[in-house]
């Protein structure tokens, strides 16, 4: 499982991968007697890390491990904060606070959103504010006058599971552009090595 460490100073691990990864395994060998398997910077350029006094690392450890070292773990003789990194994409949507980015395990919202009406209850607890209706558990366009569907994130008047909600289609179309950027990026790349080989 991955676990991010915040705040450790540069002055204290190398600056390069290679070096960081056999760092921080002989670190936590000895202070925490466990074994990792990586090691990596959040930040992976060392431009990106270039006149910083702190950084941001990514490690590797065994599942067993983790709750021994969250949300606090001692690195380089500090303690450091330490949380969990979820795998979520940016199109990934929250089942708990509705909002992108993040999965809801790894969601920091306090309590559930209700999908429908962005109030605070689950959407299988939905119903209207009439105390004779029993309201429903999927979303009917324009069905309530007194709970109508509102998405917290745009502030649309339609539920978080809309497709046309234009949050979610911001984000797919952002996410899109980042990707077909990379694709570029990375076919110029090896058109350069092609022609260098020549």
């Amino acid at each position: 499982m991955d676990l991010i460490i915040h705040a450790v100073s540069l002055t204290a691990i190398p600056n390069n991968e290679k070096n960081l990864e056999a760092e921080v395994k002989r670190t936590f060998n000895v202070t925490h007697k466990f074994e990792i398997a990586g090691a990596k910077f959040l930040k992976p350029t060392e431009e990106d890390r270039k006149d910083k006094k702190a950084t941001s690392i990514i490690i590797r450890v065994p599942e067993a491990e983790v709750d021994n070292i969250t949300p606090s773990v001692l690195f380089m003789g500090k303690y450091k904060t330490s949380a969990v990194m979820w795998q979520a994409s940016a199109t990934t949507q929250c089942h708990k606070c509705w909002k992108f980015g993040h999965l809801l395990a790894g969601c920091k919202a306090r309590g559930e959103i209700c999908p429908i009406c962005s109030k605070a209850h689950t959407q299988r607890e939905h119903k209207c504010h009439q105390t004779a209706c029993s309201g429903h558990r999927r979303v009917i366009p324009g069905c309530c006058l007194m709970t109508p569907a509102k998405y917290r994130a745009c502030g649309g008047l339609h539920s978080a599971l809309d497709n046309n909600c234009p949050e979610k289609l911001r984000v797919k179309e952002a996410a899109k552009k980042k990707y077909d950027l990379r694709m570029a990026s990375l076919a110029g790349n090896s058109r350069t090595e092609r022609t260098t080989q020549d």
